[in-house]
């Protein structure tokens, strides 16, 4: 799980490839060790196709394990990190554009790189983007460009981590520059029927974000920035809206498990009753509740504990 709070492209996707890249992340979910000895850890481990059809950036020859892999992958974060450093001190405008579209092309092809190493060491991956205040900043009318950029990130990020088979989706279908091209497999795709996949869960909410979904499925449609050589490969990015509750009490079920917790029906039904955002829910419990061992019922003064954790502003939230 890696998240950010939305104000533009590059903060966007530099949140994100800090997150994914973090000690906590790698060292909780164990990921060196799933990546194992020469990636025989992973779905698909021969470099060649690693390399040039998913497209995974940041592993050179001598990578030989997943603790290898970690270390690439810390040098990239770190040069994330220095050219938002650089950014931030330019005081040439057009050193500063420069440097913007550099940062948000490296950094979100190391977000790119990370859910798809993640997604083939069997590991589940969520992006997650707060975006407040919508209406204000980012609506059709007086902010066409922050809506605009916004809306092609979204679209840009579902494509870069999208794959069908071996095949990164991004390069097959939307990449511009012809020595990126020319470095990676073309697929041989079947018209209408092969179709680039996201390896991760994409939720974006906050105030308003549903007003956000039909721009963003024509968006997804829009074959305007197709490069001419690419396969007739679709990128089939699902777009759903809202969250009911069937998928608020299975978040909640599972989280409690992974606390060693029970779920009961009462506990379910209070807590989706009361927090509508699967988000806060998920973070509530996991922050709310110590792991228990031996596995037991969950306590109804639990749930309390729960409800005292979150944030008072996302209770009752369809509440006038």
């Amino acid at each position: 799980y890696a998240g950010a709070e939305y104000h533009n492209p590059a903060q966007a996707a530099v949140t994100l490839a800090h997150g994914l890249t973090s000690e906590r992340l790698w060292t909780r979910a164990d990921l060196a060790d799933r990546i194992g000895d020469d990636l025989g850890g992973l779905e698909i481990s021969e470099r060649d196709v690693l390399r040039s059809a998913t497209r995974i950036g940041w592993l050179p020859d001598d990578v030989r394990d997943g603790d290898d892999v970690r270390d690439q992958l810390r040098d990239a974060r770190d040069d994330v990190l220095d050219l938002s450093r650089e950014l931030s001190a330019a005081d040439d405008l057009d050193e500063e554009i420069a440097l913007r579209g550099e940062l948000a092309s490296t950094a979100i092809g190391l977000v790119g790189v990370v859910v798809h190493l993640l997604d083939l060491a069997d590991v589940r991956v969520v992006l997650d983007y707060r975006i407040d205040e919508l209406a204000r900043h980012f609506s059709p009318s007086g902010n066409d460009d922050r809506r605009d950029d916004l809306l092609d990130h979204l679209r840009k990020l579902s494509a870069i981590c999208s794959r069908s088979g071996a095949f990164a989706g991004y390069a097959q279908v939307l990449e511009t520059r012809d020595h990126v091209r020319e470095d990676a497999w073309t697929m041989d795709a079947t018209p209408g029927v092969d179709a680039a996949k996201p390896a991760c869960s994409m939720l974006v909410h906050g105030g308003n974000v549903e007003s956000l979904s039909d721009d963003l499925v024509e968006r997804l449609s829009d074959p305007v920035d197709v490069h001419p050589d690419a396969p007739d490969l679709r990128l089939d990015v699902d777009v759903r809206v809202g969250t009911d509750r069937h998928r608020l009490a299975s978040t909640a079920r599972r989280i409690l498990r992974s606390r060693g917790l029970r779920p009961t029906a009462t506990a379910t039904a209070v807590l989706t009753g009361m927090v509508a955002d699967p988000w806060v829910l998920a973070d509530s419990i996991h922050w709310g509740l110590a792991r228990e061992s031996p596995t037991r019922d969950v306590h109804l003064d639990e749930v309390r504990a729960v409800l005292a954790t979150a944030d008072s502003t996302r209770l009752f939230p369809d509440a006038s």
